[in-house]
């Protein structure tokens, strides 16, 4: 046999038999073949040329493509494109490898696995090789990463329940559960204790139970429903007991100023340990007006002080507060440190003294103690001559978390100013009329805040306090509006931080 390229004898074989299998060409090339036959004589004559062109050589396949996953519980299901190049072998198989963890899963042709063996919370992606005959691909890109999660059950019990009571109902509120199952929670069950009233939500963390007995003792558990069902009771919340409402107008007084503030204090923190109480001159009024929108703030009360020495009235009520500490307002003019040092019996977080030169030093010392940080929403400023004004703000000071300073009617004092440049208040309201604080003053105040300055007042004392009232509680349904007389600073100077109040002069 003879093979000829080109027209060239390129090789030239001996062959027994009728046919033979040419190996060693070269891929797409065009050979011709002839053959001759020979025997004992000798060789006969060469047969025609037959022509034919090799192929091309295989190889291993192209990359898969599209390479996705879905997650399932300790698995995912990937799925892929076959390759566009079979690389002229047919594909026997495909592999899919994790990472991490490089898990597989293996397939004889079907362009979907699922790889088994992952661990649920731990996000893989996923590549896959197509495999020939002649070898295996490159691998191809890799998934988008997913993560198996364990299959979903009914959600963790809720925490942290708490209630409110109220005239024969409770508003009971909690944190929602840790883990939802793998299912999105759906509602709550409240139920109470005793009887079994309940009450549900659809998702809300909080809930009112209604049809309670007044007088009785009540704690409440709450359930986590989603699509798989209900979680185990939460722990029980505090008892609490449902009680009718106390009479709609009600006085806090006593024989004078010393046992009216301590009724008012009664009143407003009927349990011991406040964060705090404030103790102020009972002969003048503007170390304590200045104190009662910090008192507001970080919740506690004031109580006024003869200068030399605590009526028994008040050391008692010190007794019964147990306050994290005590602050005494004004200098040793108007409070005595005989004062200061009979009142470190009642405290174990000791007693300081707010106070400065003036009623002007002593209303920003009280502020820099009370507001430490710059940017509080709002700073009052009220005239430092006389109290209506500056007390009518101080429920809405407190309410609203600023202190109130004192001015003269025509200028800022020096050191209010610098204050104000210190607590970059997002806004100033002025406290009563032109004559109380001047037009000048309103523009001074105006270069301390981005905010804006606005004046609440009205023609009089009864007036101003309403505008103020109007202006800090726009909206019907207070809790309490408390009434105390135009006439003397003393009837109420301070607004409790946890019941949102409005004081309103009369008489």
């Amino acid at each position: 046999m003879r093979v000829y390229t080109g027209g060239a004898l390129v090789r030239e074989i001996a062959v027994t038999g009728e046919s033979f299998s040419l190996t060693g060409l070269t891929a797409q090339t065009t050979y011709a073949v002839s053959v001759t036959a020979v025997n004992a004589v000798g060789a006969g004559a060469e047969s025609p040329r037959v022509s034919f062109t090799t192929l091309k050589a295989s190889t291993a396949p192209g990359a898969p493509s599209a390479v996705s996953a879905v997650a399932g519980d300790g698995q995912a299901t990937v799925s892929w494109k076959a390759p566009t190049s079979n690389g002229g072998s047919a594909i026997t198989g495909y592999t899919v490898t994790a990472s991490p963890g490089g898990k597989t899963a293996t397939t004889t042709g079907a362009t979907t696995a699922t790889v088994a063996g992952l661990t649920n919370g731990t996000a893989y992606t996923f590549t896959v090789k197509a495999t020939n005959a002649i070898g295996s691909s490159a691998a191809s890109a890799a998934s988008a990463a997913v993560t198996p999660k364990g299959a979903a059950k009914a959600p963790d019990a809720p925490s942290a329940v708490s209630a409110v009571a109220g005239d024969g109902q409770a508003t009971v509120s909690w944190k929602a559960p840790t883990s939802n199952g793998g299912s999105a929670i759906t509602g709550y069950t409240v139920t109470a204790s005793p009887g079994g009233k309940t009450a549900t939500t659809t998702g809300a963390t909080t809930a009112t139970v209604a049809g309670l007995t007044n007088g009785t003792a009540y704690t409440f558990t709450v359930k986590a429903t989603n699509a798989i069902g209900s979680s185990a009771a939460s722990g029980a919340s505090a008892a609490v007991t449902p009680t009718a409402p106390a009479a709609a107008v009600s006085r806090q007084s006593g024989p004078g100023r010393y046992e009216t503030a301590v009724a008012v204090s009664q009143a407003s923190f009927p349990t011991a340990g406040v964060p705090v109480a404030y103790l102020a001159s009972g002969r003048d009024f503007p170390d304590a007006l200045a104190g009662a929108a910090a008192a507001g703030h970080l919740g506690g009360p004031v109580l006024l002080t003869e200068p030399g020495a605590l009526p028994a009235v008040v050391s008692a009520e010190l007794a019964r507060l147990k306050p994290q500490r005590i602050v005494i307002l004004g200098g040793t003019g108007a409070v005595s440190e005989a004062v200061k040092k009979q009142a470190g019996a009642f405290t174990s977080g000791g007693v300081s003294r707010q106070s400065g030169p003036g009623r002007y030093e002593t209303a920003v010392a009280v502020s820099q103690a009370s507001f430490p940080t710059a940017g509080v929403p709002v700073a009052y400023l009220a005239s430092g001559r006389g109290f209506p004004d500056a007390l009518a703000g101080a429920a809405a000071a407190g309410h609203l978390g600023g202190p109130v300073l004192l001015t003269e009617p025509g200028a800022l004092p020096a050191v209010v100013s610098a204050e104000l440049a210190r607590l970059k208040p997002q806004r100033i309201v002025i406290l009563g009329g032109t004559g109380a604080v001047s037009e000048a003053v309103k523009k001074q105040a105006g270069a301390f805040t981005s905010g804006g300055v606005s004046r609440q007042s009205g023609p009089g004392r009864y007036e101003t306090a309403v505008a103020v009232s109007q202006a800090s509680f726009p909206t019907a349904g207070v809790p309490v509006v408390y009434l105390a007389s135009g006439r003397d600073f003393l009837m109420r100077w301070r607004v409790r931080r946890r019941r949102v109040t409005s004081v309103v002069r009369c008489c």
